[in-house]
């Protein structure tokens, strides 16, 4: 799907959170967010001496893209106490658009109204206009039709909120591990989502869904039929003929980082379509029916 692209820029407007009892909340900028941190992750880093702020995006110190932050992003983060007030640090994007940032209740002015007033607390920032993009790599050209596939050769690591779907056909947002693992699930039917990712992965397995509504998943050929091995090959060769040494070395860092004993070559990341393609452009929002989410979460700035 071929997208458009516009200089990013941070919107000061509400947003619409589904909560348990099938109840929904408002909830304004810069106030405590009612639900899972989640979304593509990103660092508002500073650089040279004359402190400029940069948006950045990293793997393991060993692939790293920069660019300008969104228009007001970082005056926002500032005020709102972000790494005391240096405006500094992790971010996320959900796949509506909504920014997400983690700042500490000793930081935090807004700390009283949270769900867990100790701690890191979820804040929600803003929404996000335009496309976040780098000289290297576009996160939203993608120039695959509707109803296709190709290989996902943009950022490759948390890039996208994860989301698991089950060989059953469910779709659950998770996260930690027992005995403190939290499992919830949508607010919306998402049926045809469900039956795109189930066609490549029948045992079921994660998707990730970007912030500009791109949907990819893991591609496992030892679980596919020989129908999809066959329809994927042949998109892969297709691929490597045109594909540039970054696009190839994104690829390859996803394979080495998922190979195991049950998969030696790894799983091939793949591009399943655009949010917009399925379920009348339903966007999967988790709602949170266990509170002591909050607490678990409070515990680590990053949330991953």
């Amino acid at each position: 799907m071929a997208m458009t692209t516009s200089v990013p820029k941070l919107l000061f407007e509400p947003t619409i959170v589904p909560i348990s009892g099938n109840k929904e909340v408002h909830i304004d900028p810069g106030m405590p967010w009612p639900s899972t941190y989640r979304g593509s992750q990103y660092s508002i880093v500073t650089t040279g001496a004359n402190k400029g702020h940069l948006l950045q995006w990293s793997h393991c110190n060993e692939i790293q893209f920069s660019t300008s932050p969104p228009e007001g992003l970082v005056q926002s983060l500032r005020t709102l106490g972000k790494s005391n007030g240096a405006g500094t640090g992790r971010i996320r994007i959900t796949a509506a658009g909504e920014i997400l940032t983690k700042i500490h209740a000793d930081q935090y002015i807004h700390a009283h109204h949270a769900q867990f007033a100790n701690g890191y607390i979820s804040v929600y920032v803003g929404k996000l206009k335009g496309t976040i993009d780098f000289a290297e790599v576009s996160t939203n050209h993608i120039s695959i039709h509707e109803g296709e596939i190709g290989i996902w050769d943009r950022l490759p690591f948390k890039h996208g909120e994860t989301w698991t779907v089950s060989p059953e056909g469910s779709l659950s947002w998770k996260w930690g591990r027992f005995p403190n693992k939290f499992v919830f699930e949508s607010a919306f039917e998402h049926t045809e989502l469900i039956e795109k990712c189930l066609e490549y992965r029948p045992s079921g397995g994660r998707i990730y869904l970007t912030e500009n509504g791109h949907v990819w998943c893991n591609f496992s050929a030892t679980n596919a039929t020989p129908q999809k091995q066959a329809e994927v090959g042949r998109l892969l060769g297709d691929w490597d003929r045109s594909a540039s040494p970054l696009q190839q070395r994104l690829v390859l860092r996803r394979l080495t980082h998922t190979a195991s004993q049950a998969e030696p070559d790894g799983l091939l990341p793949i591009y399943i379509g655009h949010l917009s393609d399925f379920d009348d452009g339903l966007v999967p929002k988790p709602v949170v029916d266990d509170p002591t989410y909050y607490y678990s979460s409070s515990r680590s700035e990053s949330g991953w």
